[in-house]
């Protein structure tokens, strides 16, 4: 049985509410955003995930307007990409 890692202080655990896969390499996912997260579009954000050594972070842009309950990105797969390689699969 796989146990879930614990997330970071200061860190939001969010989770993927949409994906949609429009080639092998590029794909959009949206996420909630929470109620105390404020952005102006196309400002970026560290997303990451949890590993059982070390998490794996990196900045990507927010897509969606700053109005949106929702925070959207538009990831491109990176061959051997620490992160998209996994974003791929989600």
């Amino acid at each position: 049985m796989k146990t879930r890692l614990e997330v970071p202080p200061g860190v939001d655990s969010l989770k993927v509410v949409s994906v949609r896969h429009y080639t092998n390499r590029l794909l959009s996912f949206r996420v909630e955003r929470p109620s105390a997260f404020c952005y102006r579009s196309g400002e970026f954000v560290m997303i990451g995930l949890p590993s059982d050594t070390k998490p794996i972070y990196r900045a990507y842009s927010i897509a969606s307007p700053s109005w949106n309950n929702k925070i959207e990105f538009f990831p491109s797969r990176c061959r051997g990409g620490a992160l998209t390689e996994h974003l791929q699969k989600i």
